[in-house]
């Protein structure tokens, strides 16, 4: 049950070492399509070229007994084109999972309760009704980038084209603004989940009376114990004052 009180710097600690941050999934995966979009538009030339000479070469024909040096070539290329964007890929989501780890990372997973389930607690878990929620949320996010693509791009470019040359550069247009606008669509819904995430962290971090009395508590001691304790000491610096 949370509280109506701002946090404390020492509750915020404590709720660090658990490990209870405001962690988003989706915001993760966004970076990582970003990264990874923005690989692939560096990359897409040098690719492009690469995939060309090895059609033109399979096309033409290979020598009796060149078959695995093709096929050779040909695993190379998929790594040469695959490889930046996946280490993109990759280097953008670490980013993103160490800006919501914080500095020093908080590496710890939050705690579990270890008790013994609830009877029906797995099953309410994996239930119609949460996995109803969850291919919901899935559906929503999807139709949002679908609409965002719909409203963004122009579904007649490719057929204006007049030739096959044109046809190429607008099918290569049409490719790259989808890539780019479900990568921005994708990082927004993603933000928006990391933003959700931490109002729900801000609002279990706000403290009752009670809590903040018991920190309080804790750090400086028990008020009545203190008390007394001052009272003893009054009464016998008093007493050694009036010794002669």
């Amino acid at each position: 049950m949370s509280g109506s009180l701002p946090p404390t710097a020492a509750r915020r600690r404590e709720f660090r070492d658990r490990g209870e941050l405001a962690r988003s999934r989706d915001a993760v995966a966004a970076a990582a399509l970003v990264g990874a979009v923005a690989a692939l538009f560096v990359t897409a030339p040098a690719s492009w070229a690469a995939l060309e000479r090895l059609l033109a070469d399979a096309l033409r024909g290979a020598e009796p007994g060149a078959s695995g040096h093709l096929a050779a070539r040909a695993l190379g290329v998929a790594v040469w084109c695959c490889a930046p964007v996946l280490a993109a890929a990759f280097v953008a989501a670490a980013l993103a999972t160490g800006a919501q780890l914080g500095w020093p990372p908080a590496l710890r997973w939050p705690r579990r309760d270890r008790r013994a389930p609830r009877p029906g607690a797995l099953a309410r878990a994996l239930g119609p009704a949460p996995l109803g929620r969850r291919v919901v949320t899935t559906v929503a996010k999807l139709l949002a980038v679908g609409a965002v693509l719909r409203l963004c791009l122009d579904p007649d470019l490719a057929l204006r084209a007049h030739s096959a040359a044109s046809l190429r550069a607008s099918l290569a247009e049409l490719c790259g603004a989808t890539l780019v606008l479900s990568a921005f669509a994708f990082a927004a819904l993603g933000l928006a989940d990391y933003a959700l995430a931490r109002l729900r962290l801000e609002t279990r971090l706000k403290m009752t009376p009670a809590e903040l009395r018991r920190e309080i508590r804790d750090q400086e001691g028990d008020p009545a114990i203190k008390a007394r304790r001052q009272r003893r000491a009054r009464r016998a610096a008093a007493a050694a004052g009036g010794t002669p």
